[in-house]
């Protein structure tokens, strides 16, 4: 089917293709609701996540970033700070490198998605190599889409020629 973006997010060709390549698997259309960041969009976000009632230590994998913006808000200003000191060495949300896109799966206007069609979603981005995880708060489906996930796949793709190999020349 298609992908459709809201007009907020902010998207770069590879987050274009890696929306078009999960479309291209599904019976029914996904909205985009976030792309790109910059550490100001990428605080906010993280802000929200706060105000309603998500535990960023729980979210993210980076324990010392959610703490970092959980200690700055409700000064905007401050995370944004912080948060592009950690854009700065590569790390911090996945957003911020352009290497994830958020799908809409319910809370919206357009785009709502049963649970049928959200457990497809999520097959489809694992198909794809692709690390999905869904958030409730605001509801979405959090796809990284990026060079972490081609190192891993490459890394796992190593692992099985060598093993193949060892096995065949033993």
């Amino acid at each position: 089917m298609s992908y459709t973006v809201k007009t907020s997010a902010r998207m770069d060709s590879n987050l274009h293709a890696a929306a078009g390549n999960i479309a291209d698997l599904l019976d029914f259309n996904i909205t985009i609701t976030s792309g790109l960041r910059n550490a100001r969009e990428q605080a906010q976000a993280m802000f929200t996540k706060i105000e309603l009632g998500d535990d960023l230590i729980a979210v993210y994998a980076d324990d010392s970033f959610a703490q970092g913006v959980m200690d700055a808000h409700p000064n905007l200003d401050q995370a944004t700070t912080f948060v592009q000191s950690y854009f700065d060495l590569g790390k911090g949300s996945s957003h911020g490198r352009g290497d994830a896109l958020d799908i809409r799966t319910t809370g919206g206007d357009s785009g709502q998605l049963n649970e049928g069609q959200i457990a497809t979603l999520i097959q489809a981005t694992k198909d794809l190599g692709y690390t999905p995880y869904q958030e409730y708060s605001p509801p979405h489906l959090h796809v990284k889409v990026g060079s972490d996930n081609v190192k891993k796949n490459n890394l796992l793709f190593m692992a099985v020629v060598g093993i193949g190999l060892w096995i065949f020349l033993n």
